[in-house]
């Protein structure tokens, strides 16, 4: 089967469409952003050293898909294949092909997309920039690419999303859009091509938080839930653990997210500056190089769910310090997670006092890689997607672990 893919957030995407090359199918992969993140050479860059002939580089295309159609180019590519998975804007293109297609839901093309409810906060945002008529034409265009792209949620074969019941919003958005359709269970971690690398056992211990620096409430324009990743509970926590073992850890933080200036400020009342370094953004290759020069990595705390950044923690051998979201993961997944749980100041503090211990550490990154070599593999999502694409596998049952 020819596959072909549009739309590359955070390389999610593209790492499906490696798997599905191994697995022996065509794949043609459009990249449509100059934004490093979504560029595949920033992850995988000795495979870019001559540009596969698979690989269409189109930056800027997705401007085209805030009219009704997207470029010629585009059209032709995507419309060679016998089936698609798309994400951000390009559902409405896959819609218009008529091909069999799987949507990548990752947050903001949800909850933000296709949620009426959003176009609201963004006339409120922009209520002393413009007058009335400018945003009454703004709403208009806002509310007709909101209905496209939830008619082309809609009639995809399926859509892989976040697990049910754990993003409140995402799971209204999706029961007003198609109660009935295919939700897959998409998280997951290139296990292949990551490594375990052994634990560097610094002195003093090295944490890096991976997640962006976005904890503030309420949360900007154009951020959903999924972007919340309370920092600021990390960051209590690890200012009760210096309270008591004052210099035995380091925390590295990145300058990226929308609360970066609070976030200085929080550490400054915290007292904690001495103990914290600062990186600026990298590239996803830049960060797992990072992986291994820590000890302990760092996720989210509050109400979103563990990323990618994560699960590639773990499949490296990382002991994974976060709010894992048990409640719902563990009705998912038929194991419990080996996670340093947890969801306050305390709880961090808790779990850093346990991972004073160097053979804990180790103990609990070997069991990480292991779990997530058995659950969130690439191609256990492969294998989901495909059963909703082709013939044979619609209706199929096992859409979930």
């Amino acid at each position: 089967m020819k596959i072909g893919f549009a739309g590359n957030m955070n390389n999610y995407p593209f790492m499906l469409a490696l798997t599905l090359r191994d697995m022996g199918h065509e794949v043609v992969f459009i990249i449509d952003s100059d934004e490093r993140l979504q560029r595949p050479e920033f992850r995988y860059p000795d495979m870019f050293s001559t540009w596969p002939q698979w690989v269409v580089d189109m930056p800027g295309s997705t401007k085209g898909l805030n009219s009704l159609i997207a470029s010629k180019q585009a059209l032709s590519i995507l419309g060679d294949c016998d089936a698609l998975i798309v994400n951000t804007g390009w559902p409405r293109v896959a819609r218009f092909l008529k091909k069999p297609y799987v949507c990548i839901l990752t947050g903001s093309d949800i909850d933000i997309m296709a949620d009426y409810g959003a176009i609201r906060v963004f006339q409120n945002s922009l209520r002393r920039q413009a007058g009335i008529a400018k945003k009454t034409v703004l709403s208009l265009i806002d509310v007709w690419r909101t209905y496209r792209h939830r008619l082309a949620i809609r009639d995809a074969n399926g859509y892989v999303c976040s697990i049910l019941g754990i993003l409140p919003n995402t799971d209204r958005v999706i029961r007003s859009i198609n109660p009935q359709g295919i939700r897959l269970m998409g998280l997951m971690t290139d296990v292949k091509s990551l490594g375990y690398i052994r634990p560097p056992d610094n002195k003093p211990i090295k944490i890096l938080n991976a997640a962006r620096l976005n904890w503030k409430m309420p949360p900007v324009p154009g951020r959903c839930a999924l972007d919340i990743k309370r920092t600021d509970i990390l960051l209590k926590g690890f200012a009760l653990f210096q309270q008591k073992f004052a210099g035995e850890m380091r925390l590295t933080l990145v300058r990226k997210g929308d609360d970066v200036k609070e976030t200085q400020g929080l550490i400054e009342d915290l007292g904690i500056a001495e103990y914290i370094d600062w990186m600026d953004e990298m590239t996803q290759m830049q960060l797992l190089h990072q992986y291994g020069l820590h000890d302990i990595i760092s996720d989210q705390f509050g109400e979103s769910i563990v990323s990618m950044a994560g699960l590639d923690a773990m499949a490296v051998g990382r002991p994974l310090l976060a709010n894992w979201r048990p409640e719902f993961m563990d009705e998912v997944v038929p194991e419990k997670a080996p996670i340093c749980q947890a969801t306050s100041g305390e709880q961090v503090f808790q779990q850093l006092v346990l991972l004073r211990d160097s053979a804990y550490r180790e103990e609990v990154g070997i069991r990480s890689r292991k779990y997530v070599e058995k659950y969130f593999s690439v191609e256990a999502v492969a294998n989901r997607i495909l059963n909703v694409l082709e013939p044979k596998g619609i209706g199929a049952d096992d859409h979930g672990i």
